[in-house]
């Protein structure tokens, strides 16, 4: 089709695989989603380092280089809550948080405060 003109070919198959690899290869725990270069909107299921922390001590921006987007908590009715966090915002196990950054970035945190994934 890019023979034929086409400025943009949309192909889900590649895309769902290149996805799939970049999450094997980072040995990602959450979904990534390509957004322009290296930089990517990641989810990243925090773990219990940062428990009972406000957000502003994980310092996203300044120490990692991450923006922090989205969060979702389950409570304990089993219901989601999506919100956008504010900076006093309590983080807990289990929480899921969504950032943007670059790839090596979001693997160094995922790394460093999510869940480890466990061994198939």
């Amino acid at each position: 089709l890019e023979k034929l003109g086409a400025d943009r070919v949309v192909a889900p198959a590649r895309d769902s695989a290149l996805r799939l690899a970049e999450q094997l290869h980072a040995e990602a725990g959450g979904e990534r989603i390509p957004l322009a270069g290296d930089f990517q909107l990641a989810q990243v299921k925090l773990g219990s380092k940062c428990a009972g922390s406000p957000l502003e001590e994980l310092k996203l921006p300044r120490r990692h280089g991450l923006i922090p987007v989205l969060l979702t908590r389950l409570d304990e009715n089993r219901r989601l809550s999506v919100f956008r966090p504010d900076d006093v915002e309590t983080l807990l196990p289990g929480d899921v948080l969504y950032v943007v950054g670059e790839k090596e970035r979001v693997n160094d945190f995922e790394e460093n405060y999510g869940v480890v994934p466990d061994p198939k």
